[in-house]
Parts: C-alpha cells; structure tokens; sequence
C-alpha cells in the first residue's frame, strides 16, 4: 500500500493561492477541493460573490515561494463589501455570516463626526500605478469612489481586463510580494 499523497501545494511558478473554509451545517466544514486556476484572488472573490460556496467560514492565503501564510478573511470581507456598496447592492444571503463575522466597518468607514467633519460621501479620482499580475506590465489605472489610502481597493486592469486588489498607497497587488 502506497503512503504518498499528492501535494495542495503549487509548484515553483511563485503564485499565491487563496482557500475557502466552507461551512455545510451539520455535515460540517471542509476545504473544498479546488482547480489551480481558481485558487488565484480575483477567483475566490468571483466565486464567493457567485455562491460557489454555500457558508465561507475563513480563506487564508499562502505563497510557498515567497514563505507565506495567512488569514485573508478580513480583507476579503472588506472588499466584498465595497464591491456591493458600488453596486448598491446587498450583500448576497450567503456571505452575510461571513460579512458579519469579518467584515471591520471601522477601518472602512471613518467615523467622521468625531473629527468634527460633516456626514458626508467624498467621491475621489486618482491614479495608481502596479504591476499587472497576469501579464506583468506597468499599468496606471483611475481609483474612484470613497478611498482611504491605507486600504486595499478593486481597480480594473487596462492590461488584462481583470480587477486587481490595490493598495491605495503602495498601489501594491494584494497577494503579490513586496518586490513585485
């Protein structure tokens, strides 16, 4: 009888991946198994927004080659939300456990009233620079909407098409290392 396995683990290409925890009731929970070109960030979000997951529970991130790992969840609470709230959209029935428990409304909305500033939406435009991670060209694409620089936000690729996860002040890919 064979003791090998085979290895969730990508093989030297440096990608990160992401992994949802997925809750099914009483059944319990499980890592679904999972294709490698849908462990890539843009994916996991796509999915979740789609319901391919019945009750995400947590995702973490990993990257071997660059040695790391991590809970993700909060950040991709986050985003999920502030796609929805562009959209004018509620948050679909299913991720609303998963909003609720990750989801840090502090952070993404600051509590102007105690800074003495008027309620109110400030809509901004500006451009950010980063490297576009399906085809590795620089890209310099329009930021819109309620920003804060010290947050991630989804800006849509000129280069591929895609949405990328950007830092609003490093313009740093999410997932992608810090010398990308």
């Amino acid at each position: 009888m064979s003791t090998w396995t085979p290895s969730i683990v990508p093989g030297g290409d440096d990608q990160s991946v992401y992994l949802v925890l997925d809750g099914f009731g009483k059944h319990g929970r499980s890592w679904p198994e999972t294709d490698e070109e849908a462990t890539e960030l843009e994916t996991v979000i796509t999915n979740l927004l789609d319901g391919k997951y019945k009750d995400p529970v947590r995702i973490v991130g990993f990257n071997t080659d660059e040695g790391w790992a991590r809970d993700v969840s909060e950040e991709i609470a986050d985003e999920i939300r502030r796609r929805c709230d562009l959209r004018m959209a509620e948050v679909p029935a299913w991720l609303e456990s998963f909003i609720d428990r990750h989801y840090v409304r502090e952070r993404e909305r600051p509590r102007l009233a105690t800074l003495g500033a008027p309620l109110r939406s400030v809509i901004m435009m500006r451009d950010v620079t980063f490297t576009c991670p399906q085809t590795g060209e620089k890209v310099t694409a329009q930021m819109t909407g309620e920003m804060r620089s010290d947050l991630y936000h989804a800006v849509q690729c000129t280069a591929c098409g895609w949405y990328h996860v950007i830092h609003g002040e490093t313009g740093k890919v999410l997932g992608q290392s810090e010398d990308s």
